[in-house]
Parts: structure tokens; sequence; C-alpha cells
């Protein structure tokens, strides 16, 4: 979050520590293409939020064996 700099609560700084999750990138690309899927009805909810622990995890892996 590119305006992070201006919290000073070191108690706030901490809870936005998934932006320096390594993988964060994979998450967020996900939820960009597909966010609106479940909620127009194009997807279940299980069946989107599976679809998601899939293709992150398969691009964890590729990543990781590189």
């Amino acid at each position: 979050m590119q305006q992070s700099f201006l919290i000073t609560s070191k108690t706030e700084q901490k809870s936005l520590k998934i932006f320096d999750y390594r993988y964060n990138g994979y998450l967020a690309d996900y939820l960009d293409r597909y966010t609106y899927d479940p909620v127009f009805g194009k997807t279940s909810t299980a069946h989107y939020l599976k679809k998601m622990q899939n293709t992150v995890q398969d691009e964890v892996d590729e990543q990781m064996s590189d």
C-alpha cells in the first residue's frame, strides 16, 4: 500500500504485513482478474475460493522449483 508510510502507529504498521508477504502478488493478480465472478453468480463462493487456493498454490510451487 503506497500510502502506508503515513501510518505512524506501530500496531497499524504491523497490521499491513501482508503487503510484505513474498507471494502477495499472486493473490492480488487472481483477485484482480476474478473478484466479480462469485459476486455476479458466474461461480459459487466455495468454488471460487478453492480455485483461488489451487491457482495461487500452483504459482508458489512453480516459483519454489525455480
